[in-house]
């Protein structure tokens, strides 16, 4: 009986230094399938690029899958009723990075979601001389004092009214906190382009704008 006791106590000492040594198991399972989902929204490129100027000690990721946003903003636009009222948009964010335990939205914010402004206003409207068009149907805002930095491109989706491309254009937005200091711009600039034809992708925008590489006016 007093080897069987020893036997179990052995067994129970070494299962816990297993799990010791394991260190977090299924958290850091999560953490990484929160990785992957984070390169499918910046690229395998731009999350190193994030890893590299937030610091790699207990580098985390969390996704929202895009299915998930896609799905939300087509019924948006599929709503949209061009003699209708006008709506709120909804924003959506498709990665959180942390490093250190500070949660990347204090370093680096993204949002996808549905603009209030149309190409129409971009082109010729009151807020033309705040956009920078950067490319045919890219437009890029930059606000220096806050750190953000906006794109608008139009994008139209299947079920739609036809005014929808041009009334209803797709906006994604970054913002850079002063944790990242001189490198927070080029950080947004590495981010933004990948977000924007991810975005398009998995929206089914009909014939996607090209966005260049550099956005940044």
């Amino acid at each position: 009986m007093r080897r069987s006791m020893m036997g179990a106590a052995g067994f129970l000492a070494v299962a816990l230094f297993l799990t010791a040594c394991s260190g977090g198991g299924d958290g850091d399972a999560e953490a990484e399938a929160g990785l992957r989902g984070c390169e499918e929204v910046f690229g395998a490129a731009g999350v190193a690029k994030v890893r590299a100027v937030v610091g790699d000690n207990k580098f985390r990721g969390v996704s929202t899958p895009w299915s998930s946003i896609a799905r939300a903003m087509l019924k948006e636009a599929r709503q949209y009723d061009p003699d209708g009222e006008d709506w709120t948009r909804s924003r959506h964010e498709p990665c959180e990075l942390s490093a250190n335990g500070i949660e990347l939205r204090r370093i680096v914010e993204v949002h996808v979601k549905w603009s209030v402004l149309t190409m129409d206003t971009l082109k010729t409207g009151a807020d033309r001389g705040k956009w920078t068009k950067e490319a045919q149907d890219v437009y890029v805002y930059k606000r220096a004092d806050a750190r953000t930095i906006k794109v608008i491109v139009p994008c139209k989706v299947s079920g739609t009214a036809p005014e929808q491309r041009n009334a209803l254009p797709l906006e994604v937005i970054a913002y850079t906190s002063s944790e990242t200091g001189a490198e927070g711009d080029s950080l947004a600039a590495t981010l933004l382009p990948s977000l924007v034809r991810n975005t398009q992708k998995h929206l089914g925008c009909e014939k996607p704008v090209s966005v260049p590489d550099a956005l940044v006016p």
